[in-house]
């Protein structure tokens, strides 16, 4: 199933950026160009997150790193438009379809609002250095919980 393919893969890129201390330390050259990769991962992980959702921001990051030869840090930033590109694209759906928790939509609004504030000024005071650990605990802490809401339904 999609969610045991999900946690598989959360649970492999939680163990490869922890056993590869260099992932995302530097730039290097792009596997691939950026027309392409947009084009191809927009369309798989932009699907991806409008049908599944959890961990689609860690796939941008990875991708990016990976295919893109960013280091860690613009990569977050990248990830962080690739996902407002898509919640804007999902937003225009369930408008259409009038299917829009406005009250829920707000708390998430201001809850993203002050999660990027505090991060990105944590970035911005402590250095790159800090995404790395704060990627990984997101990895683990969101495949332990979908790996415990599989088993208690």
């Amino acid at each position: 199933s999609s969610s045991r393919i999900t946690k598989t893969m959360l649970a492999g890129i939680a163990l490869y950026t922890a056993l590869n201390p260099r992932f995302g330390k530097v730039e290097r050259a792009a596997r691939i160009g950026v027309a392409v990769f947009a084009s191809v991962f927009g369309a798989v992980l932009g699907f991806y997150d409008g049908f599944f959702g959890p961990g689609a921001g860690t796939f941008w990051t990875v991708a990016c790193v990976t295919l893109l030869g960013l280091d860690l840090r613009t990569a977050t930033g990248y990830t962080k438009s690739a996902n407002l590109a898509s919640n804007l694209g999902a937003l225009c759906v369930f408008l259409i379809n009038g299917s829009v928790n406005f009250a829920a939509g707000g708390a998430m609004i201001a809850g993203q609002l002050i999660g990027a504030r505090l991060g990105s000024g944590l970035v911005i005071s402590k250095g790159a250095s800090v995404i790395r650990p704060v990627f990984l605990c997101v990895v683990f802490v969101l495949t332990a919980k979908l790996v415990w809401a599989s088993l208690h339904g």
